[in-house]
């Protein structure tokens, strides 16, 4: 049976940033990535370096690790999967995550077999 095929591909096309005018950047993001990481890297800093009072090095650290969770959050993010999916899901599945239980095995014994012909007892 083919695949029903949808007509929907001005929606699911990859709208990549290529960067600012008569400059190409070495690394495609898309338009969502650019606002999402331009705006948690900002909140970021401005947290740790405004109201916490850090250091300018950490404040730098942190800066940088929202560009690198940015990027590993957008590898789960296409059109099919929304950013707001792809957030909610992991809010959500760190909580159900549960250790490995030990390995149970089935053990089935008998004592008595009979067999019967015709079904009957």
């Amino acid at each position: 049976m083919p695949k029903m095929q949808s007509d929907n591909e001005v929606y699911t096309a990859r709208k990549v940033y290529l960067g600012p005018p008569g400059f190409t950047l070495p690394f495609q993001w898309t338009y969502a990535q650019v606002g999402f990481t331009a705006g948690t890297t900002l909140s970021a800093g401005w947290l740790a370096g405004v109201v916490m009072n850090l250091p300018g090095w950490f404040v730098s650290c942190v800066m940088g690790a929202t560009i690198f969770a940015s990027s590993l959050i957008f590898k789960f993010i296409d059109a099919e999967w929304r950013i707001r999916d792809v957030l909610r899901t992991v809010l959500t599945d760190w909580r159900s995550i549960t250790p490995a239980r030990a390995q149970r095995t089935t053990e089935v014994r008998t004592t008595h077999i009979q067999i019967s012909e015709g079904g009957r007892r």
